[in-house]
């Protein structure tokens, strides 16, 4: 009976171990693109005749980020993350694998796979706005400063931290 007993410890302790370290393991995956606008912007005119530089719309580089996590348990919540050391508020979307980019700006290029098929659960991280007002905690700092990325999660009532030492680049978007 103690034998049983044992065995049947065992192979709980072992389902258990199984399920939590499956939950926690994730894999970041992430990616920029630069977007090089179209048409740049008009000079503004004052009724003078001069330039009016305040009314001059800045010609900004803008970059799209496509970041995703791989093998995240079904049960997690994406809090919040880190891209380059700024805070931003996140939401979150199921997608399917393969994962597979064209880029129209130059025709002919071979497609980029962002994600590999795979039967774990992938989840694409959006920000959804910039957090101002918030710092890490001093033990997050060091984390936010070594990693382009850093997502939070809350597992079970439990804080975990993905991250990606480097954000790979992408071929730039042309706009027309």
């Amino acid at each position: 009976m103690k034998i049983i007993y044992t065995i049947l410890t065992c192979a709980l302790f072992m389902s258990c171990a199984a399920q939590k370290k499956a939950s926690v393991d994730a894999k970041v995956v992430a990616y920029k693109q630069n977007v090089i606008p179209g048409v740049p912007p008009q000079k503004r005119i004052t009724e003078g005749g001069k330039d009016d530089p305040a009314n001059v719309e800045p010609h900004m580089p803008r970059a799209n980020y496509m970041i995703y996590l791989e093998g995240l348990a079904p049960n997690a919540q994406v809090m919040q993350m880190w891209v380059n050391e700024k805070t931003y508020s996140v939401t979150t979307e199921k997608v399917q694998t393969p994962l597979i980019m064209f880029n129209p700006t130059v025709p002919g290029t071979k497609p980029d796979t962002l994600v590999r098929a795979t039967s774990a659960p992938v989840i694409q991280v959006m920000p959804a706005g910039e957090i101002s007002d918030a710092k890490p905690s001093s033990g997050m700092s060091k984390m936010v400063k070594n990693n382009e990325v850093v997502i939070e999660c809350l597992i079970n009532g439990k804080t975990y931290y993905y991250t990606a030492k480097a954000i790979k680049n992408l071929s730039p978007l042309a706009l027309q």
